[in-house]
């Protein structure tokens, strides 16, 4: 381990631009108005950040060698055919208009030249934040790790190249945008350190973002990512090496950096760890309202209700609104922990720097989710929402444990940086000690619920059905102390052309298929003592990948659902499972032999 030779630094950035200018909306406005002003979650006028990176990076480029120090930090697109980019280390934030004013409009229009008439329907009505001439200050800021002396050799060319952008956003060459003044100050990042508990081989962390993230798992287009609340584990872990590589730390070597897990980052309503809405889940009416039952006892297909009033389970692929809680009626996702979460849309594209027009096939868009919550119409009322995550080192040698658990807690301290695609920061706000313990209870049975997405059958699955498959699986995992009886779960595939390119498919294109979050497995318990040592221990790490599967499963850079990355969390017994059963909430069961429980 290496003493911290770059600590993180923030330049402050403060631009004054004079009216007219225009950033269009990505969201509507109010009926007549053709381009809105662009403004963030807390309904402030801004540029974003991206912009004033992309002018930045332009402007440099076009001075040769003149800001070559900033270029490798300003980061660099893929080589065309491949995955690989230069990521950016200096990460902007968006530039906020400091000062609230009555907004106005300015109306554009187009002269039809052999008429000198206004063109028909070639009227354009812009917003504007106030009269034109009006100087109006914009602040925002910069970061990146670096140590004192190359902080303020960046100051000083930072400065340098923001003066040569003359203006920001549309419709600059009649004049609109135009900067007056740039300034940048350098103040270096202030923290709280959270240091690892003592003796403990796990911790729970509570995150905070300082700005909204995108994590993106699938997309329904190639240019429309729709952001997840749920961080991932490996992309904690993938920020964790950005950073630890930033700050000048060295790495746990590869064995040990593969055998740290790095749990999903939950969004928290409460101080515990938010948990999986079980698939066994179905919804019955009570009195007019949609209530949720539990099935997970039951081994085999059932009716509710008696004589004529039967009817069919409702499980969630099939709900038009989520049920209540039978007890009382609060909402699923609050009782089982979550909190609520909001997203916004931004759109952007690449601009030719020729005819300074957007190039061709480059618009994408995404839904950021929003790291903060309002619980007043005043916009200032907002308070940051909390995440919570698992880091757990059991696997590591013992001889290894303080030295990474000290670096884990101190680099979560200084804040996680470049954390998905709007590169936010991230840091810990808390780390308590953690731990796990399997109740098996008198039943015979433990019923498993997945927390988060899970390998549980081979690409090369030669088993007919899918409960024969995770038969095999769990009596491999187990030893044979535990088989399957039965199970609720959705699937779903994973793949695609990049995951093909990364994970290194050299032959035909096999999507791996995920065990969704919330499946629930109820399994026999063959050898008590066994059983509960093997999931405790499951409860640590993660269900594992099975040894037969071949070693193209078994490591990370040809598999990406390790449970190392925080795939194959699971929970043992729900107190649901029993609460919340028909008969414990006085609902009569068909089985479809007939009989009742």
């Amino acid at each position: 381990m290496t003493t911290n030779t770059k600590t993180l630094h923030h330049f402050n950035i403060v631009f004054h631009i004079e009216t007219p200018f225009s950033t269009a909306s990505s969201q509507p406005s109010r009926f007549g108005m053709d381009t809105p002003l662009l403004r963030n979650h807390r309904n402030q006028i801004c540029f974003p950040g991206t912009l004033v990176q992309g002018r930045l990076l332009e402007e440099i480029y076009n001075w040769g060698n003149a800001f070559e120090v900033l270029k490798p930090l300003l980061g660099a697109p893929p080589v065309k055919g491949t995955y690989k980019a230069m990521r950016k280390q200096l990460v902007f934030t968006d530039f906020v208009l400091k000062d609230t004013l009555p907004t106005q409009t300015q109306v554009r229009i187009q002269i039809n030249d052999a008429t000198g008439a206004v063109e028909k329907g070639q009227i354009q009505v812009i917003e504007q934040a106030a009269k034109s001439g009006k100087p109006l200050e914009f602040t925002g800021s910069a970061s990146v790790f670096i140590n004192e002396s190359e902080a303020k050799n960046v100051v000083k060319l930072l400065t340098g190249a923001l003066k040569l952008i003359p203006s920001l956003g549309a419709d600059h060459t009649v004049g609109f945008g135009a900067i007056t003044s740039v300034t940048v100050e350098s103040r270096e990042h202030e923290f709280t350190v959270q240091p690892w508990p003592e003796n403990a081989t796990a911790a729970a962390l509570h995150l905070r973002f300082d700005r909204p993230f995108l994590v993106s798992e699938t997309s329904v287009k190639e240019n429309l990512f729709n952001g997840s609340a749920i961080v991932p584990g490996n992309v904690l872990k993938g920020a964790f090496v950005d950073t630890c590589l930033a700050m000048g730390e060295e790495l746990p070597d590869d064995e040990t950096l593969s055998l740290i897990v790095f749990r999903h980052a939950f969004c928290a309503s409460k101080d515990t760890r938010p948990c999986a809405r079980p698939a066994s889940l179905i919804e019955f009416k009570r009195n007019n309202i949609g209530v949720a039952l539990d099935l997970a006892t039951y081994s085999s297909a059932v009716v509710l209700g008696k004589g004529e009033n039967l009817s069919a389970p409702k499980f969630s692929v099939d709900w038009k609104a989520s049920p209540k809680t039978p007890t009382n009626y609060t909402e699923l996702d609050d009782h089982f922990g979550w909190a609520e979460t909001t997203t916004e849309l931004r759109v952007r594209t690449a601009i030719d720097s020729t005819t300074r027009t957007a190039e061709d096939n480059k618009l994408f868009a995404y839904t950021q989710v929003l790291h903060e919550r309002y619980d007043a119409p005043n916009k200032e009322a907002a308070h940051f929402l909390k995440w919570h995550t698992v880091v757990d080192i059991t696997g590591v040698a013992e001889d290894k444990r303080n030295v990474v658990s000290t670096l884990i807690a101190d680099v979560f301290s200084h804040g996680l940086i470049g954390l998905g695609k709007t590169k936010a920061k991230v840091h810990a706000t808390a780390i308590n000690p953690y731990r796990a313990t399997a109740d098996l209870r008198d039943s015979g049975m433990v019923y498993l619920t997945l927390q988060t997405p899970a390998l549980l059958t081979a690409q090369t699955s030669e088993v007919g059905t899918l409960l024969g498959a995770y038969k095999a699986t769990f009596k491999e995992l187990s030893d044979g102390a535990l088989t399957l009886s039965h199970f609720y779960a959705t699937q779903t595939l994973r793949g695609g052309k990049y995951q093909k390119a990364r994970f290194k498919q050299t032959d035909k294109y096999k999507p791996w298929l995920l065990t969704e979050a919330g499946a629930v497995f109820a399994l026999n318990i063959v050898n008590v003592e066994k059983a509960k040592k093997l999931l405790e221990k499951w409860l640590s790490t993660g269900l594992p990948i099975p040894s037969s599967w071949g070693a193209q499963y078994s490591h990370w850079d040809t598999n990406p659902y390790q449970p190392a990355n925080g795939f194959g969390e699971i929970a043992v017994n729900y107190d649901e499972h029993s609460s919340w059963e028909p008969d414990a909430q006085g609902v009569t069961v068909a089985t479809l032999t007939g009989d009742t429980k």
